[in-house]
């Protein structure tokens, strides 16, 4: 995954549903390893840097996020979606195959939510 941030929250894992704690990993803000938790404001370089991934300008996103291994099956690489409002970070679930995060293309990590979206 290269440069990330994480936020810490306390997540049911996709696969057995045990609810553990994660740090899960991120791309968006300016990526130099921030530990970021629920109600966290997104830094940014504001340098056009390399490190910004995502518009800071956007209202509302929602971000690929992997975390693991889960301390009850073990499995690893669990997917979540990390949401962003006003670049404020709201929210951390498992991930909903309705945002289609497409591993081939790497700026589709980031999904622009419309008004109603990022209201759920």
């Amino acid at each position: 995954m290269g440069l990330f941030n994480t936020v810490g929250s306390n997540l049911a894992c996709v696969h057995c549903g045990a609810v553990s704690s994660y740090k899960v990993q991120f791309k968006y803000g300016n990526c130099y390893q921030y530990e970021y938790e629920i109600g966290d404001e997104i830094e940014w370089s504001g340098d056009d840097s390399s490190y910004d991934w995502g518009d800071p300008n956007q209202v509302a996103v929602v971000v690929e996020g992997v975390g693991g291994p889960c301390p009850n099956c073990r499995e690893e690489f669990l997917n979540f979606d990390v949401f962003t409002q006003n670049g404020i970070i709201r929210d951390v679930r498992p991930h909903d195959p309705k945002y289609d995060f497409d591993e081939d293309r790497p700026e589709s990590n980031i999904i622009e939510l419309d008004r109603d979206d990022h209201a759920n």
